[in-house]
């Protein structure tokens, strides 16, 4: 029997007082088709063009000011199961066209896989109706649209397996993750060289990489992602190899990723100046370090 699909208890938005501009990655460039060289090192920043016929809005919903409105977006990865909001900005107040702009930041040890970016008009706080069937609770959506994106590249693959540390040989049974990899080996493919094991018995390193549930998952994911970020940087700036010839690695190797890592972080700044750099004044480089990859960023 096909299912009907749910009707909200309240007035909805007409489907033309809102017309939403298509997501841009930070610079402008317009989002279309799947996210290329995505990177979980980095936070994914986006943004959205939203318009709205406020008079339009009003009637269709029977809300009685647009102050009492406000445009949302929120995300949510169906690798990581984990959610969290973007900017939320108030509808100008007025009568004609109120015009407004998004912006998301996606944490990328967080996301993965499927992206999906929802855009939202709801009622931001009660006030007066013009109906008695509009909505009324802070929170009722009037108006919204989906869009999902692809999240690709070799870090978007990179492997995450928990496992219960007690039967690994060569790892502390109470360490919280580690990252296997071997920095001599970089011609060799990135799947299959590298794995990030997360122990079982540590339930907030778990929970981090999983559904995020726990007040301090946050935190936690941002010191693996700190932390892993730190031994792949470390282990290519001791490696006279990699520094010597960056940029000649075969596409889908560990050096090609080392490379492209490198240039994320610090965009323009030759390896050799970095590697001279860890050696002179490495608590700059680990500064340096904290604030790229925004660990514990509030």
């Amino acid at each position: 029997m096909k299912r009907t699909a749910p009707v909200a208890p309240f007035l909805r938005a007409a489907p033309e007082s809102v017309v939403a501009d298509p997501w841009r990655l930070a610079g402008g460039v317009e989002l279309d088709g799947p996210v290329e060289h995505w990177d979980p090192d980095l936070v994914l920043r986006l943004e959205r063009r939203v318009s709205v016929d406020v008079d339009l809005l009003l009637s269709s919903t029977g809300t009685g000011s647009a102050a009492e409105l406000a445009v949302a977006a929120v995300w949510r990865s169906d690798r990581t199961r984990l959610k969290g909001p973007g900017m939320s900005v108030p509808l100008p107040d007025g009568a004609g066209e109120g015009v407004v702009t998004l912006g998301v930041d996606v944490p990328g040890a967080r996301a993965g896989g499927r992206l999906e970016l929802q855009t939202l008009v709801m009622r931001s706080r009660e006030g007066p109706r013009r109906n008695p069937i509009a909505a009324h609770r802070p929170g009722s959506i009037l108006w919204g649209d989906r869009v999902a994106v692809a999240l690709e590249g070799e870090a978007a693959r990179f492997p995450v397996t928990v496992v219960d540390f007690g039967g690994i040989v060569g790892v502390d049974a109470d360490a919280p993750w580690t990252l296997e990899w071997y920095p001599r080996d970089l011609d060799q493919p990135v799947l299959g060289s590298m794995q990030l094991f997360v122990n079982s018995r540590n339930a907030a390193a778990v929970d981090a990489v999983g559904e995020g549930e726990r007040p301090e998952s946050g935190a936690v994911a941002s010191m693996i992602r700190f932390d892993v970020t730190r031994s792949l940087v470390h282990g290519a700036l001791t490696n006279e190899e990699f520094v010597a010839r960056p940029a000649e690695f075969e596409a889908d190797t560990v050096g090609r990723m080392l490379s492209d890592l490198l240039d994320r972080l610090w965009p323009g700044t030759d390896s050799a100046a970095l590697a001279a750099r860890l050696g002179d004044a490495p608590h700059r480089l680990e500064s340096e370090l904290q604030i790229r990859t925004e660990l514990l960023a509030p």
